[in-house]
C-alpha cells in the first residue's frame, strides 16, 4: 500500500493504517492520543472543528493562490495566472479581518486554550512570510501568530518559515 494516500502529502503511516490531508491527519492523532488540543465537549470540538475548516478551505486556500503564482509558477514552468493571485489576495483581504474580530474576543481561534485550530490556523498563515503578505493591519492576528511561533512547539519544528522553507527548495532544486 502507498504511503502516499490519495497522492498526498502530507501523509502518516500510523502501524499500517494510511492517512492523508492535514486535517484529518490533526484530528486522528489529537484523538489517538486523547489531546487536550481537540477538545471532548461536543460544542467546543465544533468550534474547533469549524476554524480548523476555515483555516484550510479559506486562508491556506487563498494564500496558495498567491503562493503559486508568486513562486511555484517558475518550477511548473507556467505563466502567471493574473486572475488567480488577485483571487488569492481579494480572498485574504475578506478572510482575515474575520480573523482578527474573532481574536478581539479570544485569546486563542477556538476559545481561551490553544488548540487544533491555532495549530492548523498558523500552518496556513506561514505562507504569508514566503509570499511576503503583510498581516500588520490585523494586530490582534500579529500578536496571536508571535505568540505561537515562540512557543516551543514551533520553535522545534524551526525559527523561521521561510528559512526552512528555502531550505527544502534548494534541496529540491539540487535533484
Amino acid at each position: 500500500m502507498s504511503t502516499r494516500p490519495l497522492n498526498k502529502t502530507p501523509a502518516i503511516d500510523d502501524d499500517g493504517f494510511v492517512l492523508a490531508e492535514s486535517g484529518a491527519i490533526i484530528r486522528y492523532l489529537a484523538n489517538k492520543y486523547n489531546s487536550p488540543l481537540y477538545p471532548k465537549n461536543l460544542q467546543e470540538r465544533a468550534m474547533v472543528d469549524q476554524w480548523i475548516d476555515y483555516a484550510s478551505h479559506h486562508i491556506a486556500m487563498a494564500a496558495a493562490k498567491i503562493m503559486y503564482n508568486t513562486v511555484f509558477y517558475k518550477f511548473a514552468n507556467v505563466s502567471i495566472d493574473e486572475c488567480s493571485l488577485q483571487d488569492g489576495k481579494l480572498f485574504l483581504s475578506q478572510y482575515l479581518p474575520v480573523l482578527e474580530k474573532q481574536l478581539t474576543k479570544n485569546v486563542y481561534i477556538a476559545g481561551n486554550t490553544l488548540t487544533l485550530a491555532d495549530i492548523a490556523l498558523l500552518s496556513a498563515l506561514d505562507v504569508c512570510e514566503v509570499i511576503h503578505y503583510d498581516l500588520s493591519e490585523f494586530a490582534h492576528l500579529v500578536t496571536w501568530r508571535n505568540h505561537l511561533m515562540s512557543q516551543k512547539f514551533y520553535t522545534d519544528c524551526h525559527e523561521s518559515y521561510t528559512a526552512t522553507f528555502n531550505a527544502v527548495m534548494l534541496s529540491f532544486n539540487q535533484k
